[in-house]
């Protein structure tokens, strides 16, 4: 399987508890990597470079802002933390409108992968 693929098997597809039970030296490291930088070029607000890293790893927009958190929050929302408004803005285009997330913070969350970017 190559990385792409394996990205959106984690992110999509959510390995049910994969990612909460082994260490995190089960994730890949290219594929670590790669959201890693995701989480950072949101974080700088570099709105191009998010956009040519999405389209180089072959991802939707919608499959990002709903599977990749990063330091604890949805990348969208992590966007907004971090003044990042350019990026937020090209989630915001892309991501339906008018849902409602409700989650259990004590269970695992199979399909989100939890990224922790140092400031």
């Amino acid at each position: 399987m190559n990385a792409n693929k394996m990205i959106k098997a984690v992110m999509i597809a959510g390995v049910s508890g994969l990612l909460f039970t082994t260490p995190a030296k089960a994730i890949d490291q290219n594929l670590e990597n790669k959201l890693v930088s995701l989480c950072k070029a949101t974080m700088q607000d570099r709105a191009i470079r998010l956009d040519s890293k999405i389209r180089e790893y072959h991802m939707r927009y919608q499959d990002v802002a709903q599977g990749l958190v990063c330091n604890g929050e949805s990348v969208m929302k992590f966007a907004l933390t971090h003044n990042a408004h350019s990026v937020y803005g090209l989630f915001e285009g892309r991501v339906p409108k008018g849902s409602v997330e409700i989650r259990d913070v004590a269970r695992n969350e199979p399909g989100k992968v939890f990224i922790t970017v140092a400031e």
